[in-house]
């Protein structure tokens, strides 16, 4: 269940509540339409707590459960039910809390707290309208699923424009004045509770424009996720153009394998099965794709077979993407980078903040480092630079006064965790294939990074182009070839220019099992 029907069935359930409502307000009277639909209410929230409650104390209920019903993962953690693994991961898996409540939630709550519930109240026990209560009812659990998850931000913006605009109307409506005909004279008289019910009006109204203008804004200016890459500052096809590859030159039995990430990409638009998407919260499956993509790419072979079932599929192919820095210089050499950090976005970031530590239980970023390198910063003399390197990553870092700012973060391609790991194996090997289209005849290497941060004279930290990652040698061609998948397509977008023959495209490879290797594999 995809994390966007988990909203569309939120929207729907929600529907149906406020029409077990009206339906019994109608058939049977506003006395008997209370006794039922609180009773009914308490029953299901009673359940629910319950549910969370099992769900925490003995994880196997959920799962006994979810083979009979699936539950998606999304509302788990709406419930404040926090599975491990890719929900520490992920940000918009954290509770919207962090950080700070948004002005949306906040004037939410408030309005609900100090007006809505007041209102309730007041229309329940004066006129018997539980319809009000249903309104109250579906916000508080919105409210409370976007405290936990910021995933339903926008779930809750929705259930708070319908709060807000039900506390105005009926507002709105207790502020109706008097009217007197004396004769041919009308007389329009306010009085005090009447005044008060229109200055509470005005007080919610003029908040919420401004918050809604201020959404607006911030959204009006933004490229969508697919449009900018999920993080590049221009706005670039190249994902809808290897999306558009997928969708008409691969078999609709085909198989799609990318960090999940990407799951509704390609099955929304490529109409191709994928492994896992937004809504995929099942640490099994979570860990065995993070296992493949980590792993030996000889060994990674035996989740395509045992764990992923590609012997069902027509095609199976591998997707990965990530920008590169590419720096050429005047003597013929060209150097590549998968930058981590800084700017970094795509699948080689996340492979060292997310994918090792879900297949290992282990921080890539930590754990024990050897100095490669050490040296007095030649602009700033108080500042020393250090360049170390651990089984995943090389690190650059600056000790001014003995605090330490980390400037650079790059994949260590002398290690064998690295270089023979499925994900930046095949990634770095169809970049290099393809940059030999892009810059003929000239000799292509691979290191760690080539921007980082730096200490100017002034000791101001700037971003600076930066090769010192040199000192542990390059990758070329031959040290990443393989023969177990072949090139289908890789999109390129056009370059952004960071400085003189130096530019940062992103790249997104789709590789294609090869099929004596897939006949070997199911045979």
């Amino acid at each position: 269940m995809g994390g966007r029907l988990v909203l569309i069935v939120a929207f729907i359930a929600a529907f149906l509540v406020f029409v077990y409502a009206s339906l019994l307000h109608l058939t049977l009277g506003r006395a008997k339409a209370i006794k039922i639909y609180g009773y009914t209410t308490s029953a299901l929230i009673i359940a629910g707590a319950i549910l969370i409650m099992l769900a925490n104390a003995a994880p196997w209920i959920l799962e006994k459960i979810t083979k009979v019903i699936p539950i998606a993962g999304k509302i788990l953690l709406g419930l404040g039910i926090r599975p491990l693994g890719v929900a520490e991961t992920v940000a918009q898996y954290q509770p919207a809390y962090v950080g700070g409540l948004p002005s949306h939630m906040l004037l939410g709550i408030l309005v609900f707290i100090f007006i809505f519930i007041p209102m309730v109240i007041y229309e329940l026990v004066k006129n018997r309208n539980i319809l009000l209560v249903t309104i109250a009812v579906w916000f508080i659990f919105a409210w409370i699923a976007t405290y936990n998850t910021a995933y339903f931000s926008d779930y809750v913006k929705l259930a708070t424009a319908i709060l807000i605009g039900c506390s105005i109307g009926v507002l709105l409506r207790y502020s109706k004045p008097t009217i007197i005909k004396i004769g041919s004279l009308v007389r329009i008289k306010y009085g005090f509770l009447q005044i008060v019910a229109l200055l509470l009006a005005l007080t919610i109204a003029i908040p919420s424009i401004w918050v809604a203008y201020a959404e607006h804004s911030t959204y009006y200016y933004m490229y969508t996720m697919v449009s900018r890459a999920e993080g590049f500052i221009i706005p670039t096809t190249v994902w809808l153009e290897v999306l558009d590859f997928i969708r008409r030159n691969t078999s609709e039995n085909s198989l799609i394998i990318s960090w999940w990430d990407y799951g509704y990409w390609l099955t929304g638009i490529s109409r191709r099965a994928t492994l896992a998407d937004g809504a995929t919260i099942n640490s099994t499956r979570i860990e065995m794709l993070a296992k493949f993509f980590t792993s030996n790419i000889n060994d990674s072979l035996q989740y395509l077979k045992q764990e992923f079932g590609v012997c069902r599929r027509d095609e199976v192919y591998v997707l990965i993407f990530s920008p590169v820095d590419v720096y050429a210089t005047g003597n013929g050499d060209v150097y590549a980078a998968f930058p981590i950090h800084p700017a970094g976005f795509g699948d080689i970031p996340k492979f060292i903040s997310a994918i090792v530590y879900l297949a290992t239980y282990e921080s890539a970023s930590k754990g024990p480092f050897t100095t490669i390198y050490s040296y007095q910063n030649p602009y700033y003399t108080y500042a020393t630079e250090t360049i170390s390197s651990n089984k995943w990553v090389v690190n650059k870092t600056i000790t001014i006064g003995g605090q330490g700012i980390v400037a650079a973060i790059g994949l260590n391609w002398n290690s064998g965790n690295v270089i023979n790991a499925t994900m930046p194996r095949l990634f770095a090997w169809s970049v290099l294939k393809s940059l030999e289209s892009l810059y003929p005849d000239l000799d292509i290497k691979l290191i760690p990074w080539i921007i980082s941060y730096g200490i100017d004279q002034q000791g101001r930290l700037q971003t600076y182009m930066d090769l010192s990652s040199l000192v542990l040698g390059p990758v070329k061609i031959n040290n990443v070839n393989q023969n177990l998948f072949s090139i289908a397509y890789v999109g390129i977008s056009q370059p952004l220019t960071l400085g003189y023959n130096f530019h940062r495209y992103v790249f997104v490879s789709l590789l294609k099992l090869n099929e004596d290797v897939m006949r070997e594999l199911c045979r």
